[in-house]
């Protein structure tokens, strides 16, 4: 894709951008910078946040509905096209997208650069056909928190994981993955042995820091550790110490804590959120920003699935009843569903305001699958869980406060589609359907 808006010098878009800019910033004047608004307020450093990142988005919005009454009310401009193709950049919907170019004139359309443009639109709707397709057999659902379920004693959790039975196990800081039945009680806890099993000539000094834990269908609960070694240095005639990642090892053990097998997991660098379904493993390469699908026996790599960014860093995913990849893609800004084997089917989601949206960057950032097909995401900044179907989302009721603005916390659904999460520092939350 050519994106011909990055260099406006001269001739006739010149003068349309600047006769643009000059009606925005006359348009703006009735909306003041969200930060010097703040500015002149005595708040927190919380307080400062959460009313910027509320401003910011009305600011973002305003902007965007100036961009789009201007395309609409000049459809001859080139420049109208620019605006059409920062929005396409930002992953508007094909919906709003298409409606803007059937309103441009016939001339402008014919243009090669529209054309690629319109190529691409055109690509895009075969992928984006509708939450109401996607999800055309999902009824509508609410969730709402569990009062009865007492989780809070577990403040420092990384990771969870569930069991047929309806307990759950949760993986904390301290190297211990606790057993926790339907009441939110402590059952037992079992200590992660962090000395990599993998031991060789070649890694005898390695090290290993459990990141997350799953659970397959035969209740045993595997452990990706970050194996790495500590290098030394010296720089100014001082002695520094630093980590370097070395791969990843997968440890399977049952609910006592015994060892099953052990395995180091191929082409993963750095673990990130995992599951395990039907004798292969999933598991997030946070370094590379990539799927990696291996064998659950050997930890030998089947397959990939890359080009969420081209910078390194966490996603979440889950795997729904149909055997489809569900990935949340913070960085687009959508929900993107692959085929088992690594393609791309479909996806939904775009930045925004409303409630089928997700607002700034980093959102969806957690998710799950319920039995039904229904999506589970969560969002940060904007504090909220929603579950999709075939109506689009609906908010979890009681729980979006107690979520940690800016901060990632583990997201799962159970096997009898009871949603749980981690707060840091506040503990462990189930929610459940409204009677």
């Amino acid at each position: 894709m050519v994106w011909f808006w990055a260099n406006i010098t001269g001739g006739a878009v010149q003068k349309e951008f600047e006769k643009y800019d000059k009606l925005k910033k006359q348009f703006l004047k009735n909306y003041e910078s969200p930060l010097a608004k703040i500015n002149k307020e005595s708040l927190s450093q919380n307080e400062l946040m959460k009313h910027y990142l509320m401003r910011n988005k009305t600011y973002r919005a305003q902007i965007e509905k100036f961009d789009i009454d201007y395309i609409k009310a000049h459809p001859p401009e080139y420049y109208s096209t620019v605006l059409i193709s920062k929005l396409f950049k930002k992953n508007k919907s094909v919906h709003t997208l298409k409606v803007l170019l059937d309103g441009l004139d016939d001339d402008l359309l014919e243009k090669p650069e529209i054309q690629e443009m319109i190529g691409e639109i055109n690509l895009k709707s075969k992928i984006e056909i509708g939450i109401d397709k996607i999800l055309a057999n999902v009824n509508p659902v609410n969730y709402e928190k569990d009062g009865s379920f007492n989780g809070k004693q577990f403040k420092n959790i990384l990771s969870l994981g569930s069991f047929s039975d309806g307990n759950i196990c949760a993986m904390d800081t301290e190297k211990r993955i606790h057993m926790i039945d339907t009441a939110g009680k402590k059952l037992r806890k079992i200590f992660i042995n962090c000395e990599p099993k993998m031991i060789n000539k070649f890694k005898a000094s390695l090290n290993g820091r459990p990141k997350t834990i799953t659970t397959d269908e035969n209740n045993h609960i595997f452990v990706a550790l970050n194996l790495y070694k500590k290098v030394k240095y010296t720089y100014k005639k001082r002695d520094y110490k630093y980590k370097v990642g070395q791969g990843v090892e997968c440890q399977v053990i049952d609910t006592s804590g015994k060892l099953i097998r052990f395995f180091n997991l191929e082409g993963v660098i750095s673990a990130g959120n995992i599951k395990v379904k039907q004798g292969k493993i999933y598991i997030v390469d946070d370094h590379k920003a990539c799927l990696v699908i291996t064998d659950a026996e050997t930890g030998k790599m089947i397959n990939k699935i890359d080009g969420f960014s081209n910078n390194p860093g966490r996603f979440d995913f889950c795997i729904n009843n149909k055997n489809e990849i569900v990935i949340a893609n913070p960085w687009q800004q959508r929900v993107q569903i692959y085929s088992a084997d690594g393609k791309l089917k479909t996806a939904f989601g775009q930045p925004g305001g409303a409630l089928d949206d997700f607002p700034l960057n980093g959102n969806p950032l957690n998710i799950a699958c319920l039995s039904t097909g229904a999506v589970v995401t969560s969002e940060t900044n904007f504090p909220r869980i929603k579950i999709y179907s075939n109506e689009g989302a609906r908010e979890v009721k009681g729980i979006g406060h107690l979520i940690e603005d800016g901060k990632n916390f583990p997201l799962i659904s159970d096997h009898h589609d009871n949603i749980y999460l981690a707060v840091y520092g506040k503990g462990i939350f189930r929610c459940i359907p409204e009677n």
